[in-house]
Parts: structure tokens; C-alpha cells; sequence
């Protein structure tokens, strides 16, 4: 079975390989649908709930990075394109030490959002 948040994401992940080799960036599992045992023993080793999909460690005037929480693009119109409790503490705590935090839904906002960010003077 397909999830659709992972093939945007895939895209994602492609462009910013391909249009931007050398940026710095990872991925987080927190939304992977996993076996049990598997979410526990992430859960033990550090990994968090709500934590950004997409998550690019350079600097940009004034931005520590750029993390981005993906959705699909027809959540936009649906419950399923809330974000959780934790995804919107984890977008605020971003923001407060810097960082630019989004929700984008589906591949061309986040391309768009990418080209964007990357416009931006680098400072450091």
C-alpha cells in the first residue's frame, strides 16, 4: 500500500538532491508507520514526535535552517491535513531558536518553498 505523504515526500527528497547536491539535510522517521517494537525502540534512542519531515541545515540571512512538515496536497482540504498537537509545538519551538519551520502541502508548495529559502543570502 501506497502512503501518499512518503510519494511527495520522494519527490521532495529527489529535487533537493538534484537542483541542490551539496545542501545539508535529513529526513526524520517520526511519520513512518512502523512495527511496534521498531516505534519503541526509536522512541527510545531519541526520536520525537512531531518532529518536521524534512529537516535542511543551512543557514540562510538570519535562519539557522529550513524544516519542513509535509502534506499531501489534497490534505489541504480534509482533517487529515491538521497538524498535531506536537507538530505545531515543534514548528513554534523552531521558529523561537530560529529556524524557518513550514507546513507545505505537496511537492510544488515545497519546491517553491525550497527555491525560496535557498534565494536567501547565506550570512555564514
Amino acid at each position: 500500500m501506497k502512503h501518499p505523504e512518503s510519494e511527495e515526500q520522494k519527490k521532495v527528497i529527489q529535487y533537493l538532491q538534484y537542483r541542490y547536491p551539496k545542501v545539508l539535510f535529513t529526513a526524520s522517521p517520526a511519520g513512518v508507520k512502523l512495527p511496534i517494537i521498531t516505534a519503541m525502540n526509536l522512541k527510545k534512542i531519541g526520536c520525537k514526535a512531531g518532529v518536521p519531515d524534512l529537516l535542511i541545515f543551512e543557514p540562510r540571512q538570519g535562519k539557522n535552517g529550513l524544516m519542513i512538515e509535509l502534506k499531501t496536497p489534497k490534505s489541504s482540504y480534509s482533517n487529515k491535513g491538521r497538524l498535531s498537537k506536537n507538530q505545531i509545538e515543534w514548528i513554534d519551538r523552531l521558529h523561537n531558536r530560529g529556524y524557518e519551520a513550514v507546513v507545505c502541502y505537496g511537492f510544488d508548495e515545497a519546491k517553491n518553498i525550497i527555491d525560496s529559502y535557498f534565494k536567501l543570502e547565506c550570512l555564514r
